[in-house]
């Protein structure tokens, strides 16, 4: 499922950013890292995925982390995807290989796996997407 979804994002991500002529980074958006810090971190580990058991937690967690590394793989230039530990099946062009992507593919990833991996934080995690600018809809 993981794997699926990060293709899914990654293959969305990279025909939106082909069809402009330049990426664009809302400019009110915090930049990277504190995108994750201040946004989707504090919304996930305030009190959502704290409120599960300890396992639980780690695993959510786990799967979040493969979901990251899968966005920095896709849009680096030789980094391996975590699951294959191979080249992923889709890599973004080179002129969006920067931490400004790689922060927008974790969060719309996030996005797409919120609903099965951290249920209770759909509502907060998409409620910052539009407060935002950016697209709070499951890719």
């Amino acid at each position: 499922m993981l794997a699926v979804v990060l293709t899914v994002v990654a293959a969305t991500a990279t025909v939106a950013a082909a069809a402009h002529d330049a990426f664009f980074y809302p400019p009110a958006l915090v930049r990277p890292p504190m995108i994750w810090v201040e946004g989707v971190a504090a919304r996930l580990h305030a009190d959502k995925i704290q409120a599960y058991e300890t396992p639980i937690q780690v695993y959510q967690t786990w799967r979040i982390d493969q979901l990251m590394f899968g966005c920095v793989a896709v849009y680096s230039e030789h980094i391996l995807d975590p699951l294959t530990e191979r080249a992923p099946a889709v890599r973004a062009p080179r002129e969006h290989h920067n931490s400004e992507a790689r922060a927008l593919c974790m969060v719309h990833g996030v996005n797409a796996i919120v609903d099965e991996l951290v249920p209770n934080a759909v509502d907060v995690v998409r409620e910052w997407l539009d407060a935002s600018g950016l697209e709070s809809a499951p890719l």
